[in-house]
C-alpha cells in the first residue's frame, strides 16, 4: 500500500506513519483524537493475497488483547 493511498483519518483515530507492514498487517502510529492518547493502530492489509489472512489477524489481535502493559 502506497503512502498516499493510506488515510489519515480512521474513525476516532488520526494516522500519522506507517510503522510496519507484512503479508497480513499495516501497523501505523496514531493519535485517539478523543483521549488525546497515542497508540499503535494495526490493520489488516487490504492487499493481502492469504485467504487464511483474516483468521491470522484475528488469532494476533486475541495475542494481543492479552498483553497487558504497566504504566
Amino acid at each position: 500500500m502506497s503512502e498516499t493511498e493510506i488515510p489519515r483519518h480512521l474513525g476516532d483515530y488520526e494516522l500519522s506513519h506507517l510503522r510496519g507492514q507484512s503479508d497480513d498487517c499495516l501497523s501505523f502510529d496514531a493519535n485517539q483524537v478523543s483521549v488525546g492518547r497515542k497508540v499503535n493502530l494495526t490493520l489488516l492489509n487490504p492487499e493481502s493475497k492469504d485467504p487464511d489472512s483474516i483468521d491470522n489477524f484475528q488469532a494476533m489481535v486475541r495475542v494481543k488483547a492479552g498483553v497487558h502493559q504497566v504504566h
